[in-house]
Formats: structure tokens, C-alpha cells, sequence
């Protein structure tokens, strides 16, 4: 999971850049597998509107709001639907939310921010190590 206090982003795409240079080996596919077509412990994918089993209470707020004909403020989106208890009414497909923690729990609640939050830190590593397994041809 790539949180705001624990970066283990570099660590990553060192290990999967020496995967490729064939000083380690492993299935890197393995790993592309397990975190978003949903061979992990929960079934997930963790790529929103992904398969049937993605997360359904992500943190974002344009996920959150329900289409109304009226305006509606960043605080009003806040502080009216945050915190119910229901799937979001708008589905943000393609996001990678932070995905399980250091021991494969996932809780699918809003307010867990940490791991149910769609950010560029989230994917931006995995692009990389896409790009490059796409770049080599693995």
C-alpha cells in the first residue's frame, strides 16, 4: 500500500527493475495479478469497476455526491454524504485505490482514507513497472 507515511515505492520498482534485469527471479506477473485482478486474500481487484469485486466506498468526493440539480459545495458534499453507510453513486472506474495493508487487510470504508483513497501515488509506480515490463517485453 502506498500511504502518505510509508513510502516503499522506490524499494519496489528497484526489485521489479532487478526482476528484469534478471538478477532475481520471479513472476512479476504474479504480483500485477494479485493486486488488481483479485488473487489476494479478499478477492479484490483494487482498480475500481474492475470485475464485480472492487471497492465500493471509495474516498473521493466526486464519487461521492449523487447528481442533484442544484449546486453542491465541497462542504455540502461533506458533510451530507460522507459518512453514510452505502455504496458511493458514482463509480470513478480505473481508480486504484491504496490496496491492503502490511497484513493483506482491506476495509472498504470511506473514511479509511489510507487505503481507500484513489491517488497518483497509488498507480504512478505501477505504471512505471508496466511501462518497463512493456519496454522489454517480458
Amino acid at each position: 500500500m502506498f500511504s502518505w507515511d510509508d513510502k516503499y515505492a522506490g524499494a519496489q520498482l528497484l526489485v521489479a527493475m532487478s526482476t528484469l534485469e534478471k538478477k532475481m527471479r520471479a513472476n512479476g506477473g504474479n504480483v500485477y495479478e494479485m493486486k488488481n485482478n483479485g488473487l489476494n486474500p479478499k478477492g479484490m481487484s483494487y482498480m475500481v469497476g474492475f470485475e464485480t469485486n472492487y471497492p465500493k466506498r471509495v474516498h473521493h468526493r466526486g464519487a461521492s455526491i449523487k447528481k442533484y440539480p442544484r449546486p453542491v459545495s465541497c462542504q455540502g458534499g461533506f458533510a451530507e454524504w460522507f459518512h453514510k453507510n452505502a455504496d458511493k453513486p458514482n463509480v470513478v472506474y480505473g481508480a486504484v485505490v491504496g490496496g491492503p495493508n502490511r497484513n493483506d487487510k482491506y476495509n472498504d470504508d470511506r473514511e479509511n482514507y489510507q487505503q481507500a483513497e484513489p491517488a497518483t501515488a497509488n498507480v504512478a509506480p505501477l505504471v512505471g513497472v508496466l511501462a518497463s515490463l512493456a519496454l522489454h517485453q517480458v
